[in-house]
């Protein structure tokens, strides 16, 4: 059940919660409870700036907004830093199957 409610939770719902005024209320203490993969070089405020930049070209995209002037490849590049570092076993998954860097190569 406690899955399926995490699982449910937006990407906009934990960048919001990662911001600063919640820790340490929230966070103190329980940052690697949640996010056990997150290597011990990186704290909350790293994470939370990781996400915020990860969530800007996401509501671009899926605002439709222009996006031609953003370099999708260090945007790209960020995200997978995020995913990494959040789940190195789910970054290794997806990389391969990650068409994006093809795509921006053969520029179409």
């Amino acid at each position: 059940m406690t899955g399926q409610v995490v699982a449910g939770l937006s990407f906009g719902f934990w960048v919001g919660m990662l911001q600063p005024r919640y820790n340490p209320p929230i966070w103190g203490g329980h940052l690697r409870s949640a996010f056990p993969d997150l290597p011990t070089s990186r704290g909350r405020a790293s994470l939370a700036e990781a996400a915020a930049r990860a969530a800007w070209p996401r509501n671009r995209i899926w605002h439709h907004e222009p996006i031609l002037k953003l370099d999708l490849s260090a945007e790209h590049a960020a995200i997978m830093r995020l995913l990494e570092s959040l789940s190195p076993s789910k970054a290794a998954w997806i990389k391969p199957l990650c068409r994006l860097p093809l795509l921006l190569r053969s520029k179409p």
